[in-house]
């Protein structure tokens, strides 16, 4: 895995043996999308925050607040 990777939900999507094709297909998103959200290149609309936040078990506003930290180190 790469290290940019285990930033964000990757270490839970690592961590739930799941991978982006997995997600996309739960989240309803595209593959490519799941990525640009991943490598942080994009932001997840609001659906999708708390779509993630339930797959992942964390709170939709601590997940946004990882997305956003990690876009602005980008």
């Amino acid at each position: 895995m790469k290290a940019g990777c285990l930033a964000l939900w990757g270490k839970k999507r690592y961590n739930a043996r799941m991978t982006q094709c997995e997600i996309a297909k739960r989240l309803g998103m595209s593959e490519q999308a799941v990525s640009k959200r991943y490598n942080g290149k994009s932001l997840p609309n609001a659906a999708n925050i708390i779509a993630l936040s339930k797959l992942f078990d964390k709170d939709a506003e601590t997940l946004l607040k990882e997305f956003i930290k990690k876009q602005k180190k980008r």
